[in-house]
């Protein structure tokens, strides 16, 4: 019998019931809703000033939401589905705290720029998420074998976090 990770949910509201095909379909739908009174909520005019509001400020806002939640949802579904368990997170795998400790580093560094600090946070769940694959391989590349060393990388990680600002602290006091 071949078991299905995604089976068909039904959700319930009282006289309502949706399935997950029904409740997809409407998704995009609620959203494109929300999309338009996000963006005419509190407008008068779209002419002049309210008109450069909405275009230049609220929209990109809104559509940067959008697609950041969606880029997060996506990742969290691929990931429990790889390990075939809801409960899978990244914190598991040592991803954030991979990300975590490449902005700490960063910080203690005193790297300036506007995009230093996501870009190493980003560099370091790369990193972070990389070694666990090759570490995983290395050990069999099963699931709880990838688990053990995410957890493992994870821990390495936060105590890393923790012992940075009291190296740093003599020369960076901001830390």
């Amino acid at each position: 019998m071949a078991h299905s990770f995604f089976r068909p949910v039904i959700f319930s509201v009282p006289s309502l019931q949706l399935s997950s095909r029904h409740a997809a379909l409407l998704l995009p739908v609620i959203t494109l809703l929300v999309i338009t009174l996000a963006m005419t909520w509190g407008t008068q005019e779209l002419g002049g000033m309210a008109g450069d509001v909405l275009w230049r400020l609220r929209l990109p806002r809104i559509l940067l939401a959008v697609f950041t939640g969606a880029s997060l949802a996506l990742a969290g579904l691929l990931l429990q589905d790889f390990f075939r368990n809801a409960l899978v997170e990244p914190g598991l795998l040592g991803v954030s705290a991979g990300a975590g400790l490449a902005a700490v580093m960063v910080i203690a560094m005193g790297v300036a720029g506007l995009w230093a600090l996501p870009f190493a946070a980003f560099a370091g769940a790369l990193g972070a998420l990389a070694l666990v694959l090759a570490m995983g391989r290395r050990l069999g590349a099963g699931n709880a074998e990838l688990l053990l060393v995410g957890v493992a990388l994870n821990a390495l990680a936060a105590a890393l976090i923790n012992l940075l600002p009291r190296i740093y602290r003599q020369c960076c006091p901001q830390l």
